[in-house]
């Protein structure tokens, strides 16, 4: 199995089993998984209502571009990069997207 089918079958895996996950004082929010039709990107979306207000919040973003996973958004418990990291996927391939630009070190200018 090459690297990238294997990474999709890791983020599949962690969006299915964080789609799972609910709070119980919460009965009416429930979660969304949606992957991209090219399965480059996974998003986990919480919504529904919570006493008199209506929630649509995105849990978490990944993306799978250049070989490695793009971290774009992440408002998890766990943390989402290192479940990755638990489930296989070597830290130097995992991007923080949500992070500046000068702090990533293959994007720093010399």
């Amino acid at each position: 199995m090459d690297r990238i089918t294997k990474y999709k079958g890791i983020l599949r895996g962690e969006l299915s089993e964080q789609a799972t996950y609910g709070a119980s004082d919460m009965p009416q929010i429930y979660s969304q998984a949606i992957v991209s039709e090219d399965e480059n990107h996974y998003l986990l979306i919480i919504l529904g209502w919570h006493q008199k207000k209506y929630v649509h919040n995105l849990a978490f973003h990944l993306e799978l571009r250049d070989g490695k996973v793009w971290i774009h958004e992440d408002k998890t418990d766990v943390g989402i990069a290192d479940r990755l990291v638990e489930r296989g996927i070597p830290s130097s391939d995992i991007v923080l997207g949500f992070g500046t630009p000068y702090s990533r070190p293959e994007e720093v200018s010399v």
